[in-house]
């Protein structure tokens, strides 16, 4: 056995080891994912994955950041072992430069990627969504640059985007040389500089090397099944609908009782070419209906616009927000009706206003089917983004979203019997 295979003191500390490779297959995964995603975002067929795919590489990449300053912290603090005695003077220096870079890159470039997600620009319009580690923490922008005027925004995304791509371009060739550098050393040169940053099992005691073993088993399993459930998250298709549990509807005392389980507000369109179906959790409607006199009758439903829910996490946190539903400012979304035509035996079509923002649009695609104890309302909408100043910014031309969103109504009220 070589002198490096049997001194612990030639290698790296199990600490900088694991450091070591867990950043490298993190920016090694980054770097293909932003290959990927660069021209996929802009093909209709890949767009939609191609939008989750952003959201992990800007994952991945602050966890790389916080990775590399740690290990920088650890490299401060623990001196690294000798290079092999037989390396030339200009391959020292060589290798000393390499590290140098690698350190550079490791923190410049998801530095940079950070400082143009912090712009919200892309291209020549805002791109208002938040960063949010692992569908998890929201990571703050950096030096409010999302607050600048849209010519400083602009201009601070595009310049960047050219730097991260090229402090990118740059990391991959570093790390082609340096993998080419370990591989010619350990075929080539034989010197054991390789080994350095190997943990050394074979002079652990069986006991602790099966421990080793297996804790290299669970961590690698647990890697595995996080970025399965992180994936289907974010890669997942958003058809899915909120739990039915969770609705919550509340109706006036005015006999007239809501079933919930038959209840339900929806919308539906499309993101980046991939549909989307969610539902309001919470509204609350005020049903004044009387079978033998409906000139007095009237119906009004309170719309709790932060309990949109579509099941996508990047969508629900992006509806509150000002460009869309601007849930501050507009926590609710009111619906009034102004009158009640009479169609057939009992039927009837709902004429009213919806109240989103501030925007009142006329909606009169409801019908309302009337018995004695109990009232059906139903409808299909279809609601012009435009019209009420939703995702104008960023997507005024509905490339992203559709510029037409589905609203579907469906409401069971019932009136105990005497």
């Amino acid at each position: 056995m070589s002198a490096v295979g049997k001194d612990n003191s030639a290698r790296y500390s199990a600490v900088a080891i694991t450091l070591h490779w867990l950043i490298a297959a993190l920016v090694m995964s980054n770097i293909v994912l932003g290959i990927w995603m660069h021209d996929a975002i802009d093909v209709a067929a890949s767009r939609g994955l191609a939008v989750g795919a952003y959201q992990l590489h800007k994952s991945l990449g602050l966890s790389i950041l916080a990775l590399s300053i740690l290990r920088l912290v650890w490299r401060l603090g623990h001196r690294p072992p000798a290079l092999p005695g037989g390396m030339k003077r200009l391959q020292r220096r060589l290798a000393t430069a390499v590290h140098l870079s690698f350190y550079l890159l490791m923190i410049g470039v998801p530095l940079t990627g950070w400082l143009f997600v912090s712009t919200q620009w892309r291209g020549d319009v805002p791109l208002n969504v938040d960063t949010v580690w692992f569908d998890r923490i929201t990571v703050p922008h950096l030096f409010n640059l999302h607050q600048q005027s849209a010519d400083v925004r602009q201009q601070a995304a595009a310049t960047f985007a050219d730097i991260h791509a090229a402090l990118a371009l740059s990391m991959a060739l570093l790390v082609v040389l340096h993998v080419g550098a370990a591989l010619l050393h350990q075929l080539h040169a034989r010197d054991q500089l390789l080994v350095r940053v190997l943990f050394n099992l074979s002079a652990m005691q069986p006991k602790r090397r099966r421990n080793a073993h297996w804790l290299g088993f669970l961590l690698t399993a647990l890697v595995l099944v996080c970025s399965a459930y992180y994936g289907s998250s974010v890669f997942r298709s958003t058809t899915a609908t909120p739990d039915l549990a969770a609705v919550q509807v509340t109706s006036e005392e005015t006999g007239w009782q809501v079933n919930p389980s038959a209840s339900s507000i929806r919308f539906a369109g499309e993101h980046a070419e991939t549909r989307f179906s969610g539902r309001f959790l919470r509204w609350h409607i005020d049903a004044q209906l009387y079978p033998n006199n409906i000139n007095a009758s009237r119906l009004s439903v309170d719309i709790e616009t932060g309990s949109a829910r579509d099941g996508n996490p990047l969508h629900d946190r992006t509806l509150p927000e000002p460009e869309w539903f601007d849930t501050r400012r507009f926590p609710f979304a009111y619906y009034r009706t102004t009158s009640m035509v009479q169609t057939g035996n009992r039927q009837y079509t709902l004429m009213g206003t919806l109240d989103i923002k501030g925007n009142v649009i006329p909606i009169d695609g409801l019908t309302l089917l009337l018995g004695d104890n109990q009232a059906l309302i139903s409808g299909d909408l279809v609601i012009d983004r435009a019209r009420v100043d939703m995702g104008m910014q960023s997507d005024p031309s509905g490339t992203w979203v559709s510029p037409k969103i589905r609203v579907s109504i469906a409401v069971q009220l019932q009136r105990p019997q005497d």
